[in-house]
């Protein structure tokens, strides 16, 4: 019997032999960036493909017998339901089943000892093989299995990856608001470990601006020279007119502003940086061996995995909604053609970063980031994704929101599931950022008086006026037609829309310039852009 290890950077479902079920086996750690060959390559059977009724055997790599056979009989008793109580019964015993199974298997997912078979029942809230028919098995099949265990430009991350992560300290708990709440009853080493990741963040802070700051005076030394490189010797006005002096350091001059901005915040940020970080260094080294101490006497650690597995359930209502599809358990009658998976959830935001280059930009107290937030695949039947959370309220200088896109939308196609989190995380985010004057500053402050205005003519008797009376959802549409739409010159908002998005989303120059030819409001626009340029000498 084959031991699947999961060393290689990727492996796909119909690798597996069909002969037989894999033994306990631990995943590896795998990177975006990897591409150095596995240590210990896996025998594969090429001439097979999976058997998929074979997957909840492969849950119990022969342990547990009981519960696989009780298990197997919910699963018989759903296929053979006949009536509609009869199927709503089973269906409700298959989802207590898969979440009592799924609590059940998170402490061999936390000592990395599951299967390969476990990981894909987090990754994919894959239970029953039968349940998977085509298209829906090629797509399982062609979809890679990558572990990821490092956060890169783009963080996205499967269930299993994720609750991994938050387990080894690399990803904040998702319930921050508990978090907040229940200090006080936290366990001593719970503490402590709330307080190494605390000083460890201000510790990568520090010398991340250090960093930055070498940069900006490298920047702010090229544009000095360039403004000293158009000096002029005095003697050319002594042979009399016409004069030919043509100097334009406005460039320069602007950016020697911003840096001279930028370098003063992280200046008052680094005040005192290293006998800050030798203190912060100090006061790790003594949590760790507190820490360590504690570990050692066989002292309990809180749950962190359990708590972040109960909020991916949380995510997952919030995904689906009231009256969307909450059953746990993938299975083709509920799919629809597609499945989300982490190489298109990378592509899109590639693609729609591009166009709003602004979209994940942030600034607090004068320090700048730009930092992708961490996106989780949560498998459910959402047709929608979200922001759970716009900014690391724990790390505001630099840390990462958190957005929720699900992996299995039934009528709606993969790129609006993914445009609609993004767009979400960028009025929340632009909100978070402006405080109190959200609704007076920037596109979050001039959409509202955009809509409100709308509001007010559709109170005057406005019956062709058509939009959503909620703010949120309103700005989410039109943020949608613009980057999917508008970007690409086909007029789908009001004049006002257009405008707003224009002005304060600005799309990319050589988009403009394609646009300006593509109808008389996107001429008008580029136009005004062009003279608001010129009276700033650029």
């Amino acid at each position: 019997m084959p031991n699947l290890n999961l060393e290689p950077t990727l492996v796909r479902l119909e690798d597996l032999p069909a002969s037989s079920v894999p033994e306990s086996s631990g995943p590896g750690e795998a990177s975006l960036q990897q591409t150095e060959p596995a240590k210990e390559k896996i025998k594969v059977d090429n001439s097979a493909k999976v058997k998929w009724n074979q997957f909840l055997a492969g849950l119990f790599s022969g342990k547990k017998i009981l519960q696989q056979q009780k298990i197997k009989a919910v699963l018989d008793s759903y296929d053979k339901a006949t009536t509609s109580e009869e199927k709503n019964s089973a269906k409700y015993k298959v989802a207590s089943s898969f979440i009592e199974l799924a609590n059940e298997n998170l402490e061999e997912l936390k000592k990395n000892e599951c299967s390969l078979y476990t990981r894909l029942m987090y990754r994919y809230a894959l239970l029953s093989g039968d349940w998977i028919k085509e298209p829906q098995t090629s797509l399982f099949n062609t979809t890679p299995i990558d572990m990821i265990d490092e956060i890169g430009d783009i963080p996205c991350f499967y269930a299993d990856e994720w609750m991994m992560m938050v387990q080894n300290g690399k990803i904040r708990p998702s319930k921050f608001e508990d978090a907040k709440s229940s200090f006080k009853k936290k366990s001593p080493d719970a503490k402590l470990n709330q307080m190494y990741t605390s000083i460890e963040t201000e510790v990568q802070n520090l010398e991340k601006n250090i960093l930055t700051r070498e940069e900006n005076l490298a920047d702010f030394n090229d544009a000095c020279s360039a403004i000293m490189d158009s000096r002029l010797d005095p003697s050319v006005t002594q042979s009399g007119p016409p004069y030919e002096v043509k100097i334009n350091n406005n460039t320069h001059f602007e950016k020697i502003r911003t840096l001279m901005s930028r370098m003063q915040a992280i200046d008052r940020y680094l005040t005192g940086t290293s006998d800050k970080i030798n203190k912060l260094h100090h006061e790790a080294t003594i949590l760790e061996q507190k820490l360590g101490s504690q570990a050692s006497t066989g002292e309990s650690k809180p749950d962190a995995l359990k708590d972040e597995y109960s909020a991916i359930q949380e995510m997952i209502k919030m995904c689906v909604g009231p009256r969307g599809n909450d059953f746990p358990v993938v299975a083709s009658q509920f799919m629809g053609q597609d499945i989300i998976t982490r190489e298109m959830v990378i592509e899109k935001v590639k693609q729609y970063q591009h166009l709003d280059s602004e979209m994940f930009y942030w600034k607090f107290q004068g320090l700048e980031s730009n930092n992708c937030p961490l996106i989780i695949l949560v498998p459910c039947y959402g047709e929608s994704g979200f922001c759970w959370e716009p900014i690391d309220f724990s790390n505001r200088a630099s840390g990462r929101g958190k957005i929720v896109i699900p992996m299995y939308p039934a009528n709606t196609p993969p790129d609006r599931v993914i445009i609609s989190a993004l767009a979400q995380y960028r009025w929340l985010k632009e909100k978070e950022l402006l405080g109190t004057y959200w609704m007076n500053e920037g596109i979050t402050g001039n959409y509202y008086m955009y809509h409100e205005g709308l509001k007010k003519l559709k109170r005057k008797g406005g019956t062709d006026i058509k939009f959503d009376p909620d703010l949120k959802s309103s700005f989410i549409g039109d943020y949608i037609l613009w980057m999917v739409f508008e970007s690409q010159g086909m007029q789908k908002l009001s004049k006002e829309a257009r405008a707003l998005f224009y002005n304060f989303l600005p799309l990319p120059a050589d988009i403009k310039d394609k646009l300006k030819d593509r109808g008389y409001h996107y001429r008008v626009l580029w136009e005004n852009d062009q003279r608001k340029k010129a009276s700033r000498g650029y």
